[in-house]
């Protein structure tokens, strides 16, 4: 028989079926962003510009009997190439850190070809059409620097590429 209940006293309800186990985990659920269409366009383009066309023509280059590349040169320019190729696949996957190498790797060699371009217009080497090829290649340079920054800096995309940070 339940006890007999003061009119002063408060009574309070029992809800038989609201236990919760302690083992159980409560967990938010939170909503996954998807991956940003600019995602692609850019990390194939750094894929194709800076990596593997860059590659192709060192290659092209060493194979050429007048042109010598000192051997420094050349791996410093084919490893420059081949690791903005695995750090785009490794931000267009989704992973933050693939986004800053990537972003690194693009910085390096956008300086480079804006240097070379420098050098050889001072050099006086730039003669006739060269003049236009190396003005071309500084502006191309700093161009792809510009969008690559911006797009990988935005909001959104900083947002997707944070959401599965585990650092």
């Amino acid at each position: 028989m339940p006890a007999a209940v003061d009119e002063g006293s408060y009574a309070l309800p029992l809800i038989i079926n609201s236990y919760i186990p302690m083992n159980t985990a409560l967990t938010q659920t939170r909503e996954s962003i998807t991956k940003p269409v600019g995602v692609y366009f850019i990390t194939i383009f750094d894929f194709i510009a800076v990596g593997l066309v860059p590659l192709i023509a060192i290659i092209w280059l060493n194979r050429q009997a007048e042109v010598e590349l000192p051997f420094a040169s050349l791996i410093l320019r084919v490893s420059l190439a081949v690791l903005a190729m695995a750090a785009s696949i490794w931000a267009v996957a989704g992973d933050n850190p693939g986004r800053c190498l990537l972003l690194g790797l693009v910085t390096v060699s956008s300086v480079l070809m804006i240097m070379n371009s420098i050098s050889f217009m001072i050099s006086g080497e730039a003669v006739g059409t060269n003049v236009i090829t190396a003005i071309g290649a500084g502006i191309r340079g700093l161009f792809w620097l510009g969008i690559n920054w911006w797009y990988f800096n935005r909001r959104h995309v900083v947002a997707f590429y944070k959401q599965n940070n585990w650092r």
